[in-house]
């Protein structure tokens, strides 16, 4: 083979092994899977050797597989880094940049900063994905995204935190039915231990919002009163609109239900929990100057108290959006 077909298998197969599947690899590179499963073929041919083998409905790596694909992370990082160190010599980012967000979190911030990046930075294609901190810290790990908005603090050893801002989580309840007894009634705060009794709906213990909460609650010697898990936002909301229990969440990701009385925010104190958001990217990977200017874009968003109620903007985040 090529070296150019060499490159291009590589690519291929290292997005198959990252997806686990020729059909969502394809969607990601915009391809057809037929031309992805040639290349992995190509590859297989060439050294003679399978690469995966099907595991359930997903495709797992075989030892040959596992053995290539670290390898083929090695090359694509040291090619791509050979195109920024160009881009970065002319001034101008190029490329493809795929940027990870929370869902309430992205909608906030990321249409103004994408709109002003995509006017000075048009060379840049962008992907964006909304999902959990845990899923968005995974996505990071294995090289599927290069730059992240994190909640909290990951357990995962080659992620580069940098603060962003502090945020202020507090109570989010129901809006009751008229004669209907509201046990927050006349509340303008609530205390952690008060509102740790009340029947909550949590994350899976999986996502940081939780372990913050856990950790908030066992420093005051309460445990919450989990009634059920939900790691879905919207419906976590619709559960707590029909009265089946409450939740802690930023003011910021409840704006428009806040507004239209659908749903009541109420400030947690004695003691408040926070909830650091900070912009996430990989320690073993040369920061690209795409994602450098997508920081300094995201951090420019965030000026705006009545938008981001709650947020209390950390020192660095002036220095992150020069």
């Amino acid at each position: 083979m090529s070296f150019e077909l060499d490159t291009k298998a590589l690519r291929y197969f290292a997005a198959v092994a990252a997806h686990k599947s020729y059909t969502t690899a394809a969607a990601q590179l915009r391809i057809t899977q037929p031309a992805v499963s040639r290349q992995v073929q190509a590859i297989e041919r060439a050294f003679g050797v399978r690469l995966f083998r099907r595991q359930g409905r997903q495709l797992a790596l075989t030892e040959a597989g596992e053995a290539l694909h670290a390898h083929a992370r090695e090359i694509m990082a040291r090619i791509d880094a050979t195109g920024e160190l160009v881009s970065q010599a002319a001034g101008e980012p190029t490329g493809r940049l795929n940027l990870g967000a929370p869902i309430s979190t992205g909608e906030l911030l990321l249409p103004a900063a994408i709109s002003r990046y995509r006017r000075k930075y048009p060379r840049v294609f962008l992907h964006v994905v909304t999902g959990y901190t845990g899923d968005l810290a995974e996505m990071l790990g294995e090289g599927r995204l290069d730059l992240a908005l994190i909640f909290g603090t990951p357990a995962h050893g080659d992620l580069e935190l940098t603060p962003l801002v502090n945020v202020d989580l507090g109570l989010v309840a129901p809006v009751p039915p008229r004669g209907r007894k509201d046990p927050l009634a006349g509340k303008r705060t609530i205390t952690l231990a008060e509102a740790a009794r009340l029947p909550l709906i949590f994350p899976s213990r999986a996502q940081t919002l939780r372990t913050v909460v856990e950790q908030a609650c066992a420093s005051v010697g309460v445990s919450p009163n989990i009634v059920l898990e939900s790691d879905s936002l919207g419906i976590s909301k619709a559960l707590i609109k029909a009265g089946e229990g409450y939740m802690f969440l930023a003011p910021s990701a409840l704006g428009r239900e806040i507004a239209s009385g659908e749903l009541r925010y109420i400030p947690v104190a004695r003691p408040a929990i926070t909830w650091p958001l900070s912009v996430a990217m990989r320690r073993s990977k040369s920061t690209s100057l795409a994602a450098t200017r997508m920081v300094q874009e995201i951090a420019a968003s965030i000026g705006d108290p009545e938008k981001f109620p709650g947020w209390k903007k950390v020192r660095l985040w002036r220095e992150l959006a020069r």
